[in-house]
């Protein structure tokens, strides 16, 4: 199984709605693709807001963090 560890950016690029990568992060939620690094989780919760906390917090629940 191919998985993918998106870096602080493509998160920030995700919550922004920007493409291509939000469609690509998408996908990989979906198929149960991701990993989260510690480091780029502990990047990214400095900087959101709490909104994207709360879904990225959802995310990891979910997957985990590496």
């Amino acid at each position: 199984m191919e998985l993918i560890l998106p870096d602080t950016n493509a998160w920030v690029a995700y919550f922004a709605g920007q493409e291509p990568i939000a469609a690509v992060v998408t996908q990989a939620i979906r198929e149960q693709k991701v990993i989260v690094s510690v480091i780029v989780a502990a990047e990214f919760l400095v900087k959101a807001t709490p909104q994207q906390k709360r879904r990225f917090e959802l995310i990891i629940d979910t997957f985990g963090v590496e």
